[in-house]
């Protein structure tokens, strides 16, 4: 039997790296009370992306702000779903 490594089990790798350049960065804003603080539950293993409101204390996946890369409408129009 494989074993993954208790480091590694969490890791999230949820954005397509030819979508975004650089590093992500994650909205602080709560989506359900918009309040402007949040905490990021797993902060060295996802980048923030996980996150618990500072005011109602939900937890919710956060907004991406960064802009995608300029040609990924162009270079993906090509491919159809699956579904």
């Amino acid at each position: 039997m494989n074993w993954t490594p208790l480091d590694e089990a969490y890791i999230f790798h949820h954005i397509n790296p030819n979508e975004y350049s650089g590093n992500i960065i994650y909205s602080p804003v709560c989506i359900y009370c918009n309040f402007m603080t949040s905490i990021p539950l797993m902060g060295n293993l996802d980048g923030g992306s996980f996150r618990r409101c500072g005011r109602c204390r939900k937890e919710f996946r956060a907004k991406i702000i960064n802009n995608p890369v300029s040609n990924f409408i162009n270079s993906t129009r090509h491919l159809k779903g699956t579904n």
